[in-house]
């Protein structure tokens, strides 16, 4: 079956076919190509006058024009999002790291079912201590030593898992009706 010029299909081959070229953003001459660009124009850019650009779909994921209920819009020919993002404070869902403990020195090593973590009252030997039981006012607020931040802040992949293949534009074929 002969494609419409600017079909788009995903070509699971390791050749771009005759009559298709591959969608990697690459300029081609209006003059050369007038059934192709009176379809698709300078949507992806050229100057319009001797060339125009295809889409690149290079590690792109191509969403449907419109909107459906609740979400934004995308116009045809639009782009967005990033590969890779870091998280910001604002982004991120609100949640404690509540750690309750007792401003008294610990008497044990060992963690019972009545116990709070306490004051290392051993100048800082690196070993936890818990009080067990007592009147000591649990909530107390520790001191800044003694929970540290974590994470540096770096970007990360923020994509779905994927397998890729080409997507590949006919250039020769059917030109489509408009009605």
């Amino acid at each position: 079956m002969e494609p419409f010029i600017g079909e788009i299909q995903l070509m699971p081959i390791s050749f771009v076919p005759r009559g298709w070229e591959l969608c990697a953003g690459q300029l081609l001459s209006v003059s050369q190509n007038t059934a192709l660009f009176s379809i698709i124009g300078i949507t992806y850019g050229g100057d319009g006058r001797t060339n125009f650009r295809l889409p690149d779909l290079r590690g792109q994921v191509v969403p449907g024009i419109g909107s459906g209920p609740g979400l934004t819009p995308w116009a045809w020919g639009e782009t967005r999002g990033e590969d890779t993002v870091a998280i910001t404070e604002a982004e991120m869902p609100q949640h404690n790291h509540g750690l309750r403990g007792l401003n008294s020195p610990g008497s044990s090593e060992k963690r019972a079912t009545d116990s709070f973590l306490a004051q290392d009252d051993r100048a800082g030997s690196g070993v936890v201590n818990y009080l067990t039981g007592g009147d000591s006012p649990i909530n107390t607020e520790l001191s800044s030593q003694a929970t540290t931040t974590s994470g540096s802040g770096q970007p990360h992949e923020n994509r779905q898992p994927f397998l890729t293949m080409m997507y590949c534009i006919a250039v020769n074929g059917i030109f489509p009706n408009r009605s």
